[in-house]
């Protein structure tokens, strides 16, 4: 549906032509924003802290916001936010609006319902088995929806996030395949922002930092990572008995610490050149699927870095040693935060 917009316009007679324009473009998609929320029918103020987020609505506001220069103004999101109501989460996800090049610029708000597919019917629909599916049909699903509507795209989404169940391993790594394959310019955008905000990519960051002398003055232990076996890294062990298990544990200590961001730049390079592959096979108009599972790859390695028993190692790192002092920007230059 269409919406009016009532009230007085701000002045703006100091701007001639098309930046007029633009300021009242962006005067009217603020004041729509503003009037949608105060309509959101909110009966009592929030029960939850501001960082007490949904994760629902979390990853959801995470895979919409991050764009990229190939998609069209009307599937660009401006912002997306939400509330708790006792049938589920609402979302309010702004878009740039199609329609501000013509004489009379509207602003539309349109409702999206959740399609009604369960999590593996919108899993199978972006799944291609290469034994299966010839080199054509491939790329018809691969390169036919490179930028699919908005709708389309939020529809994926929200029935795949809200059908997910995280008690199932195999859901696991089926979302992750999927948000690769359904959200790879978003994701690829995001991956590569690090450079675009500080010229220099994170990982080399990583490479080149040494430690001060007392950066981590206790030494801790945790679990090896299952898949540190994919690096050539060296690092001091003990071999612990728990729950009638025997443990290979590392060391987090000063000694170490070096080798620990190394790691963790390791992952974030490879992870970086799976994206460049991924982009190469699209450009040549081969078969992406060993290149998109690769990624996948990377993607899980980080989070399990990241989020994992071992993801005390990253903390520690970014929040109790000299490394985030590697970070500081330069004159001009934009914040990571502001980008995203």
């Amino acid at each position: 549906m269409k919406i009016e917009l009532s009230g007085r316009q701000l002045p703006c007679t100091t701007m001639e032509g098309s930046e007029s324009d633009e300021f009242i473009g962006v005067e009217q998609r603020i004041r729509t924003l503003t009037t949608i929320l105060q309509n959101m029918n909110v009966t009592h103020p929030p029960n939850r802290e501001k960082g007490q987020i949904p994760s629902f609505l979390r990853h959801f506001a995470t895979l919409l916001t991050c764009g990229d220069t190939h998609v069209g103004d009307s599937n660009k999101v401006v912002a997306v936010t939400g509330s708790i109501t006792p049938t589920g989460i609402q979302s309010l996800v702004v878009t740039q609006s199609s329609c501000l090049s013509s004489s009379e610029p509207c602003l539309e708000v349109e409702y999206l319902a959740r399609s009604n597919k369960t999590f593996e019917q919108v899993v199978n629909d972006w799944y291609v088995h290469i034994d299966t599916v010839s080199m054509i049909m491939m790329r018809i699903i691969f390169y036919s929806d490179d930028n699919p509507s908005l709708k389309a795209y939020i529809s994926d989404l929200w029935a795949a996030l809200a059908s997910y169940d995280p008690k199932k391993q195999d859901h696991r790594y089926a979302l992750s395949a999927f948000v690769v394959r359904r959200c790879f310019p978003k994701l690829s955008a995001r991956i590569v922002q690090d450079f675009q905000a500080w010229k220099v990519h994170v990982y080399q960051k990583l490479f080149d930092w040494n430690p001060s002398d007392d950066d981590i003055p206790i030494t801790r232990w945790v679990k090896r990572p299952p898949w540190a076996t994919k690096f050539d890294i060296e690092m001091e062990e003990q071999t612990i008995q728990k729950s009638g298990q025997t443990n290979l544990q590392w060391e987090i200590s000063n000694a170490t610490a070096k080798r620990w961001a190394h790691l963790l730049g390791l992952v974030l390079q490879n992870l970086h050149v799976a994206v460049d592959v991924v982009n190469k096979t699209r450009a040549d108009n081969t078969d992406p699927t060993s290149a998109f599972r690769d990624v996948d790859a990377w993607c899980r390695t980080l989070h399990s870095f990241v989020n994992g028993e071992e993801g005390v190692v990253v903390q520690i790192l970014l929040t109790r040693t000299s490394l985030a002092n590697t970070f500081k920007f330069h004159l001009g230059a934009v914040p990571l935060e502001a980008s995203m």
